[in-house]
């Protein structure tokens, strides 16, 4: 997240209720950020929605972010082993 100067503190802080009696309370932290960003695991459709928020919010487009997770996580049709 250089381009945007977050670190992963801040991108915990930004992608995580604050708010225990939140309806729907979400906590991603610094370490998951680490893993998922460094290509270790692959985050979930949930967390990448919130990172493209808070890159929106940057100016930077959160929607290609997107679409390169459904490019990731779909395999592609008839992909069978040749």
């Amino acid at each position: 997240m250089d381009t945007a100067g977050l670190s992963y503190r801040t991108l915990e802080k930004k992608t995580s209720t604050v708010r225990t009696d939140a309806a729907d309370p979400i906590f991603y932290s610094k370490s998951q950020w680490a893993r998922w960003l460094n290509g270790r695991a692959m985050p979930p459709r949930r967390a990448v929605r919130r990172l493209a928020a808070v890159l929106d919010a940057y100016d930077l487009s959160g929607e290609r972010l997107l679409e390169l997770w459904e490019q990731a996580a779909v395999p592609p049709a008839g992909g069978g082993g040749g």
